[in-house]
């Protein structure tokens, strides 16, 4: 056990990469290039807390929110299995290193006697200095994609419910954004959901900073996680704990398109053809594996292959 910005953690690593989950939660904190220097992570400007320590009444700095014990916490790639919030369901995960790969293996358990919907997804968010405003490139198996259907944020700014395909998406002045650069505006905040091509077994993304000359890929299977979400906060809200200091980019890819209600996914069932939340049968268990690959490069990969 160890201790990563004031939190429990446990660490592994390897002559390329140092990995590191918080204890509580199970966030991943950190994957550290070692040859860069470079955390892709997201780490906020406010000092966390342990979930199980997070008191409301005393802790105001993190907001008055229904999100105010999810962001005293968290931190880095945080998954959302079902929703945020200890999951009803059992749940378990596997890390192991290899050179510059990632494994990740995960299952949950349902104990009841009944099937279950589940929306199950890995929100990966990247942050400074990887990050970085008008430099930062994405690459994506994405095929058909779709605007958040109503105001995502204070500084929204693309079409709200607009169908397009990846990467431009529809601007709410008209135009279009090139979501495979990262914007250059004073600020924003959006979101969108893609569908991950059906044609391919596997699904992908990449981030590139030409700055740190450093790419990290994301890569699982298509029939797992079928949609890619990308949330984006660009220093838009300025309400506490963000106070418009906040520069992230979510790379969230899972079951489910869009942060909606477990009745709204169900109830939605289907977009573009493709399903919109998971079912975890009565009694059974269902396994993922995904990898996360850092790599040095001088331009962005154009593709990302499952690691032998």
């Amino acid at each position: 056990m160890s201790v990563y910005r004031g939190r429990r953690a446990v660490t592994i690593e390897n002559r390329d990469l140092r990995v590191t989950v918080l204890a509580c939660g199970g966030h991943v904190a950190e994957v550290f290039d070692k040859q860069t220097g470079v955390n892709p992570l997201w780490t906020p400007h406010w000092d966390s807390v342990e979930p199980t320590s997070y008191d409301r009444a005393q802790q105001a700095k993190f907001g008055d929110g229904s999100d105010a014990k999810l962001l005293a916490g968290v931190m880095g790639h945080n998954i959302c299995l079902d929703l945020f919030g200890g999951p009803q369901i059992r749940f378990s995960r596997h890390i192991a290193l290899r050179e510059r790969s990632v494994r990740f293996r995960e299952s949950v358990e349902n104990d009841c006697r009944f099937d279950r919907p589940i929306g199950w997804t890995q929100h990966v968010t990247l942050g400074p200095p990887f990050l970085e405003k008008g430099m930062t490139e994405f690459r994506t198996s994405a095929t058909r994609s779709k605007v958040f259907e109503d105001v995502f944020g204070p500084a929204d700014f693309l079409e709200s419910g607009a169908e397009f395909v990846w990467p431009h998406a529809p601007l709410a002045a008209g135009g279009f954004a090139d979501f495979s650069l990262f914007t250059d505006a004073t600020a924003s905040s959006a979101y969108t959901a893609h569908l991950m091509n059906p044609d391919q077994e596997n699904a992908f993304f990449v981030a590139f900073s030409p700055m740190h000359k450093l790419a990290l890929s994301y890569v699982w299977k298509s029939r797992d996680f079928p949609w890619l979400g990308i949330w984006q906060e660009n220093h838009s809200r300025t309400h506490v704990p963000w106070k418009g200091e906040e520069l992230t980019c979510g790379m969230e890819f899972g079951m489910s398109p869009f942060p909606e209600s477990r009745l709204a996914m169900v109830q939605r069932s289907t977009l573009f053809g493709a399903r919109t939340f998971g079912w975890l049968p009565a009694q059974s268990r269902l396994d993922v594996e995904y990898w996360a690959v850092t790599a040095p490069a001088n331009k962005i990969p154009e593709n990302v292959v499952w690691p032998d």
